[in-house]
């Protein structure tokens, strides 16, 4: 087999097990699991009853309540369209995203080739399919990488950087595999070069705008925006900006194998309000949060809008998004096996918001719960 099948099948497994019953049981779980650390009010009879009539319409059951016990007491918001992430990842994200497309199309070796259409962090080297590339894909053997690290740190030294950002090229989930590594001459780059045993990818670590600063300073702080392909337009699902931690790089961190992340919502005007959230529920704003309005909104929903075209095999992608020094978006990655919702859902409301009908419309036809809906959600 080759290196190529033998990735692909481990990429497809990945998809599989994430989208299998056991994976959406145990996940499901989760709530409950938040609940029991962090109590919310019961719902009432009647909450429980709206909540049950929305879902009929879809042929859905939840299990318990739990995730919308989690989502009312954590936003204050009431609403039986709060979506519970195991149901998005297992039945819409397996209706709207072709799995079987989603090893060729998530690589950041290939992002700017295949997205076209907007700004990614300039990259000085691919390493792709066990073959090493510069920025322009020209190729250097394994005995001709002292060339490559020259020209690399040539690049960088130019503008008085001596640290860049390398990534794993797949499978990067919640950060993991990213790292800013510093460097002093051409030697340390080829031994860094050298030691990698996977795709990755080597970029300019994206100076963000002074706008993001007021988050957390030493992080580099993210728009995520998700987005729907619906009746060939493409919609804006929801907003919100990520941040990461004092002394973090990335926007999320993990300590002690905890992920911790915190988010803040964005309203549809480009406002951002007051809900703020980590995976323990709602938390104060940053006390340094005095500039509200998000810089350039109206130029990052564009350039999104744009990009989700160019993915033809996926109806809802989530976008990680930096605006640099120069008011300009530089597209980090997108999400299209599983963005998550929780988070987003804590400080925006549910998940579809005004689109919610249109993202469930699929399931008011029977053949298509029978085909989509696990066992665990059906009526």
């Amino acid at each position: 087999m080759s290196k190529l099948a033998k990735l692909r099948k481990k990429e497809e497994s990945i998809v599989n097990y994430l989208r299998s019953e056991y994976t959406i049981r145990k996940r499901y779980k989760l709530a409950n699991a938040f609940l029991k650390n962090n109590p919310q009010p019961s719902l009432t009879i009647s909450e429980k009853k709206e909540i049950d009539d929305f879902w009929a319409k879809f042929g859905v059951k939840f299990p318990d309540y739990s995730w919308f016990q989690m989502y009312y007491g954590v936003t204050g918001i009431h609403n039986p369209k709060f979506i519970p992430d195991p149901f998005v990842g297992r039945v819409l994200y397996t209706y709207y995203n072709d799995a079987k497309s989603i090893d060729g199309w998530d690589d950041k070796n290939l992002y700017d080739k295949l997205v076209s259409s907007v700004s990614f962090p300039k990259v000085y080297c691919h390493y792709y399919m066990g073959d090493y590339y510069d920025g322009s894909w020209n190729y250097y053997s394994f005995h001709n990488l002292d060339k490559l690290s020259k020209q690399i740190y040539e690049h960088f030294s130019s503008s008085n950087k001596k640290e860049f950002v390398i990534k794993k090229a797949r499978n990067g989930l919640c950060g993991k595999g990213v790292q800013l590594l510093s460097f002093n001459s051409p030697d340390d780059i080829t031994r860094i070069l050298k030691s990698r045993k996977s795709d990755f990818v080597i970029q300019e670590k994206v100076e963000q705008h002074p706008f993001f600063n007021q988050f957390n300073k030493s992080s580099v702080n993210i728009v995520r925006v998700v987005s729907f392909r619906h009746k060939g337009e493409i919609e804006i699902l929801s907003v919100s900006i990520r941040y990461g931690i004092e002394g973090a790089f990335t926007d999320v961190s993990f300590i002690k194998g905890k992920e911790i992340v915190n988010i803040c919502g964005v309203s549809d005007e480009g406002i951002v309000n007051d809900r703020c959230a980590n995976l323990d529920g709602r938390i104060v704003p940053p006390q340094t949060l005095k500039e509200k309005g998000l810089i350039c909104y109206d130029e990052i929903i564009k350039q999104v809008k744009l990009a989700h075209k160019q993915l033809f095999p996926f109806g809802i992608v989530g976008w990680d998004i930096v605006v640099d020094i120069h008011e300009k978006p530089i597209f980090i990655e997108y999400n299209i096996l599983w963005p998550g919702t929780m988070l987003y859902q804590f400080v925006n409301g549910p998940f579809g918001g005004k689109y919610t009908e249109d993202l469930l419309e699929f399931l008011t036809n029977k053949a298509n719960q029978e085909k989509y809906i696990s066992r665990y959600f059906r009526r």
